[in-house]
Formats: C-alpha cells, structure tokens, sequence
C-alpha cells in the first residue's frame, strides 16, 4: 500500500520535472533562434543585402519576440497554476539556493 503511494507521488513529480524542463527548454531554444536571427541581421547589413535584413528586421524579429513573450507568459501562468509554492527547475540560481546549499 505504501509503496504504491511513493510510486505514483514519484510519478507524479517526474512528470511535473519532466514539464518543467520543456518549458524551460523551449524558451532556451526560442532565445537562441533570436539571437542567431539578430547575428543574421547583423552579417546581411554588413554585406549590404538589404532584402534579407529588411526580412529578418520585419519579419523574422518581430514574429521570434512574440512567441518568447507568449512562451514566457505562459511559463508563469502555469507555474502559478500548478505549483504555487516552488519549482522544480529555474533558469538562474537564486540568492535562496546558495543560502540553502550554504
């Protein structure tokens, strides 16, 4: 009985991490189209292809920082749904962690 309930608590905070991390993954991954997508921006001035910066400027820019905005915005509804008093995984270390290792 007891170790039935350990079981599904341990799948249910596997399943709650493994969420995490792909939320925390897609927003990495969108970040690095946007910073690729700006280093384009940049090499295409440099070169003079004006079409493709005016693309990338225009097009490809706005479009990445609305979908990081909307990801991001999403990210923390959920966490405010589903868990309320901490996460799992974070992006950065905070001031609280080092006091708790510490």
């Amino acid at each position: 009985q007891q170790v039935k309930e350990l079981q599904q608590e341990l799948d249910r905070l596997i399943q709650l991490w493994e969420m995490e991390k792909d939320e925390l993954s897609k927003g990495k991954k969108l970040k690095e189209r946007l910073e690729n997508a700006k280093r384009e921006l940049q090499v295409a001035r440099q070169k003079g292809d004006f079409a493709k910066a005016g693309e990338l400027q225009h097009s490809t820019l706005p479009q990445l920082e609305l979908l990081l905005e909307k990801a991001e915005a999403d990210t923390s509804t959920s966490n405010k749904k589903k868990q309320p008093k901490h996460k799992m995984l974070a992006e950065a270390v905070t001031a609280d962690a080092i006091a708790t290792i510490i």
